[in-house]
């Protein structure tokens, strides 16, 4: 083997990794890639925003109608 076929291979070894890392390991579920990580994380994150204002609203509301059972 020549030095140029090492080379390609230990790239295309390192590339397969960084492969597995990015999308993750389809065999095996418990696994996922960081794509799959960070698209969790972002509707997490999207979730909780809806949540807190529903509640924001929600408070705003009653505050509302506190104040206008109070006049």
């Amino acid at each position: 083997m020549t030095a140029l076929e090492t080379l390609v291979t230990a790239m295309k070894d390192k590339l397969d990794k960084i492969a597995e890392v990015i999308l993750g390991d389809p065999t095996d579920v418990d696994k996922p890639g960081v794509m799959i990580r960070l698209d969790r994380l972002e509707r997490s994150e999207k979730t909780k925003t809806r949540i807190m204002w529903i509640l924001a609203t929600g408070v705003i509301i009653a505050a509302g109608q506190g104040l206008i059972s109070v006049l």
